[in-house]
């Protein structure tokens, strides 16, 4: 099966005329039956979504995966032994392995781009992000079970809160590297808050429009900033709402984001609230995956 575009021009910094040469990619790729990150990445950035459509049936047709930073998708690593049913490790033991993800959001948006035609490339990211953080919450809600906290989801939003700091912190030195603007906190705080009501917004992604705003693609000097602006999102989307705008209602007035000990002053301590907030994250997961692969 062959791809029924040969080349696909795009426009460099000087203005030039400059093209891909998807024949010649998808050559390379049947010879050596794999494909290089970089070479895909650059070749996505190009298409629009019917033709990133056609490459991606093409190499699936050859029987070439579109790469991942693993091999194999990586499980949780949960206690097997005379499981109690009813406990918090065994109900996230069995939401977990009911969903196989990629837990980088970037892998999984170039890994889904195209696959489901009646999806907008926002609704892809969007469910992507829902897949990822369903991970990333277990991640972190096990961790704090296992290490014996006694109220382990406030434990895991800590933990979150903390990463999101210091994605923040290296997003901040990343930007500043490559000298382009930080991400818009407000408008990915509120974007996150519909994201946990709907994917099936008819509103512009900001997320996306600030990646689309670079060269993520295509410069390497901007993956790195690309996936610590993919970790602050994911981190605002798994607060409950509340907790967020609170955040975000901060972060307008003070131009930062709270400190550690200022958050956890706002963070609720109802550990059945905060279950509630985490089983409603596993179940639109669980719906994002049948979107994405129906």
């Amino acid at each position: 099966m062959g791809l029924e575009i040969d080349k696909f021009e795009q426009v460099d910094s000087n203005g030039d005329d400059d093209t891909i040469d998807v024949d010649a990619f998808l050559k390379s790729a049947r010879r050596k039956r794999k494909i290089d990150e970089n070479e895909l990445q650059a070749v996505l950035a190009s298409l629009d979504d019917e033709e990133a459509e056609k490459l991606y049936n093409t190499l699936q047709a050859m029987g070439i995966d579109i790469p991942s930073e693993d091999d194999e998708d990586e499980e949780l690593d949960l206690d097997a032994e005379e499981p109690d049913f009813g406990s918090d490790n065994a109900i996230r033991a069995r939401i977990a392995n009911e969903i196989i993800i990629d837990d980088d959001p970037v892998h999984t948006y170039l890994r889904e781009i195209g696959r489901v035609q009646l999806l907008t490339s926002e609704q892809e990211v969007w469910l992507s992000t829902q897949l990822a953080a369903s991970e990333a919450l277990a991640q972190l809600t096990n961790l704090a079970v296992e290490n014996g906290e006694p109220q382990p989801r406030v434990a895991a939003h800590i933990r979150n809160y903390e990463k999101l700091l210091k994605a923040w912190d290296e997003a901040s030195t990343e930007s500043q590297e490559i000298q382009v603007d930080l991400p818009d906190l407000s408008l990915l705080i509120a974007e996150a808050q519909t994201l946990r009501q709907t994917w099936q917004s008819s509103s512009p992604s900001y997320l996306r429009h600030y990646l689309n705003e670079g060269s993520w693609g295509l410069v390497r000097e901007w993956i790195p900033l690309a996936r610590r602006t993919f970790d602050i999102f994911t981190a605002f989307y798994l607060m409950p709402r509340k907790l967020s705008e609170q955040v975000s209602d901060y972060y307008v007035q003070n131009q930062r984001l709270p400190s550690l000990a200022e958050f956890e002053e706002m963070l609720p301590t109802d550990e059945d609230y905060l279950m509630d907030n985490e089983m409603k994250i596993y179940q639109t997961a669980e719906d994002a995956k049948s979107n994405l692969t129906r």
